[in-house]
């Protein structure tokens, strides 16, 4: 049995091929375009059929529905694979500003370091030998006053304890003549 394509049957032949090809399409094609020209495909098949039927051309109808329905839906597949790496693009450059951003800040605090060490440096050659002398001798000084302040308030608050034990002391001496005194009332 042979096999003819008839002209009218071409238009099919030609839809159903561009159909295959998107389905099997390069590499370059998003997973949502192959799976919209795939489910677009069957349901324009489906729909082409039994439109087709009605006419008398089922095969033909199929084909074309499967041609029709597989393009919208590739359309729409592609259209979202599109906004898919939109966002992964907008993702990277969000990256890319983030750490530009985060490297211009260190580069900033360096630049500050740098001149902060410079200032430092420049201030250490415009300070005299008398100087530094000067506020040697002026920390001697506030340290032996601290320290002396210390001693002082731990010798008050030794002072201080010594009154508190020697008063209760006083309270326990007291306590106890106050019971001795009450045994001998007894007797």
């Amino acid at each position: 049995m042979k096999m003819t394509i008839f002209p009218s049957h071409r238009r099919s032949v030609v839809a159903l091929a561009l159909v295959l090809l998107i389905l099997t399409g390069c590499q370059s094609v998003g997973p949502s375009t192959k799976r919209g020209a795939a489910a677009g495909a069957a349901a324009g098949a489906i729909l082409g059929a039994v439109v087709g039927h009605q006419s008398g051309e089922t095969g033909e109808g199929a084909a074309l529905g499967a041609a029709v329905g597989g393009a919208l839906g590739g359309a729409i597949g592609a259209a979202k694979d599109q906004e898919r790496t939109r966002r992964q693009e907008e993702e990277i450059e969000l990256a890319h500003i983030r750490t530009e951003e985060a490297q211009a800040r260190r580069a900033a605090a360096a630049a500050a370091a740098q001149q902060e060490r410079a200032r430092a440096v420049a201030l250490g050659r415009s300070i005299s030998e008398k100087e530094i002398e000067l506020a040697k001798k002026w920390a001697a000084e506030a340290e032996t006053e601290l320290n002396r302040l210390r001693a002082e308030i731990a010798h008050a608050e030794q002072r201080t304890e010594d009154l508190e034990a020697a008063q209760e002391r006083e309270q326990e001496a007291r306590e106890e003549i106050e019971n001795l005194n009450k045994g001998l009332s007894e007797f």
